[in-house]
């Protein structure tokens, strides 16, 4: 004998969805409240410690402040980027994100530009990049990926060491 889904079952399920999905949304504000408060901290000492440089070097005290708001805005333009992609993804192309940060990170030993005395920088026209920023990223969504296709045998200390 088949069994069909009522009216009301369908409605209860769609509820379901909603609220779970409405709980993510909360969770995702929660998470956010303290990288805006690192952001804020973080800018409050970039004017702090260098308005008086700033005002020497440049004749503008507010002139590091202000590029430190660029990079904030285009840094948590990334970060609601990146939540919008579903987690899945991470996970398919694991590899090659990891792969990437490799490549990226040869590339900073092969050819990066020396300042400071290390060699940490890839110039990119008027942008420079640091790859090991880039892999610190990678790193965690590769073992992530790895331990995630284990989590039945991460009892096991091989299998939770090895990745």
């Amino acid at each position: 004998m088949a069994t069909s889904v009522t009216p009301i079952a369908r409605a209860r399920s769609i509820r379901r969805a909603r609220e779970a999905a409405r709980a993510a949304d909360r969770n995702s504000v929660l998470l956010l409240l303290p990288v805006i408060t690192l952001l804020v901290v973080g800018l409050g000492a970039i004017l702090s410690a260098s308005s008086v440089i700033a005002r020497i070097e440049r004749g503008d005290q507010f002139f590091y402040f202000k590029r430190q708001i660029i990079w904030a805005v285009l840094g948590v333009g990334v970060l609601i980027l990146a939540i919008r992609i579903p987690y899945h993804l991470y996970k398919k192309y694991s590899a090659l994100i990891f792969a990437t940060s490799i490549v990226g990170l040869v590339a900073t030993l092969l050819m990066g530009s020396v300042r400071g005395g290390s060699r940490r920088w890839i110039e990119v026209g008027p942008v420079t990049l640091q790859a090991s920023e880039f892999s610190k990223f990678a790193v965690v969504v590769f073992l992530a990926a790895a331990l995630s296709r284990k989590q039945d045998y991460l009892g096991r200390f091989a299998h939770f060491f090895w990745p």
